[in-house]
């Protein structure tokens, strides 16, 4: 469920249709399966640029060869700039313990549509019941959150 749900985000974030939908679910499922990730055998997780070479070794017929500049160019967008140091490295970050604390990400390196795909990942993964996570626009100022020390008041910008 995981893994269809991402590929809804990746979609919609970077306006994918459902033939790119297809090669993605296709593609991910291979990487995992070698990865041994089905199985519980995790030696290695896996990665986009993963997915991305996967891609690019696959010998796509017909409709997906079309599907496939598409999907080869979402996966360059994901492996590139500063969403790529987040989204490709070598080992998963402890998410739902990191996210059992207050939590501030700094998004400001990342392009718009790459912040979106963060966060709804986030959201996403974080299953029911999870805090929900908020996001300021680019430009907007954060909010201040006042802390209370020895009965004074004081103001801090949340970091």
């Amino acid at each position: 469920m995981w893994l269809k749900k991402l590929i809804e985000i990746i979609c919609h974030v970077y306006w994918l249709g459902e033939g790119v939908a297809y090669l993605l679910q296709k593609a991910l499922d291979a990487v995992y399966q070698a990865h041994g990730i089905h199985e519980g055998k995790v030696e290695r997780w896996p990665a986009f640029s993963d997915v991305k070479q996967w891609l690019e070794d696959y010998k796509a017929r017909g409709r997906e060869g079309q599907w496939m500049d598409s999907t080869k160019r979402a996966l360059g967008v994901l492996c590139y700039g500063e969403i790529g140091k987040v989204l490709n490295i070598g080992e998963p970050v402890p998410m739902q313990r990191l996210l059992k604390e207050n939590v501030v990400f700094e998004l400001d390196a990342l392009t718009n549509s790459d912040k979106v795909m963060f966060i709804e990942s986030l959201q996403c993964k974080q299953g029911r019941g999870g805090r929900l996570l908020r996001s300021w626009p680019a430009g907007e100022r954060r909010p201040r959150r006042i802390r209370r020390n020895s009965g004074d008041r004081s103001v801090n910008r949340a970091a």
